[in-house]
């Protein structure tokens, strides 16, 4: 698994009701699904290859328990679409809407100090043009 074993998940679920979710995806799958999905938010100002390096991994216990949220609802979501419960409904879109709230400038809501930014170097934002690209008097 990623960075996140089975007794993460027993945090916040019993053991008998994860063997079930078990039976319909491996915890492993569902972890790498709740990363990627929370890699979508960071991607843009962090490095997320770092965050969720395999081998080292920088991540609070915090930023850990949204990631077995997602995972818990991926995992109910492949034995019955339909009836996912209720809370694991609400704590995975608790857990989206902290991961947009960090990837969002303009909240005030920051990342962990782990969080290494992302680095552009001198690109940042130079892949922008505005208006046409007539010619005018020998300019662009």
């Amino acid at each position: 698994m990623v960075y996140v074993i089975e007794s993460d998940f027993l945090q916040v679920i019993d053991q008998d009701d994860l063997d079930i979710l078990k039976t319909g995806g491996s915890l492993d799958g569902a972890v790498l699904k709740a990363v990627q999905e929370a890699s979508t938010y960071l991607a843009v100002d962090y490095d997320t290859d770092k965050i969720f390096d395999v081998d080292d991994p920088i991540i609070s216990e915090y930023v850990q328990g949204h990631i077995v949220d997602i995972a818990l609802y991926h995992l109910h979501a492949r034995i019955n679409p339909r009836n996912i419960p209720e809370i694991r409904v609400q704590r995975r879109d608790d857990a989206v809407k902290w991961l947009k709230d960090v990837a969002n400038p303009r909240t005030n809501i920051t990342a962990p100090k782990a969080f290494p930014r992302r680095d552009y170097g001198e690109n940042r934002g130079s892949d922008i043009s505005w208006g046409s690209r007539k010619k005018r008097n020998n300019y662009y």
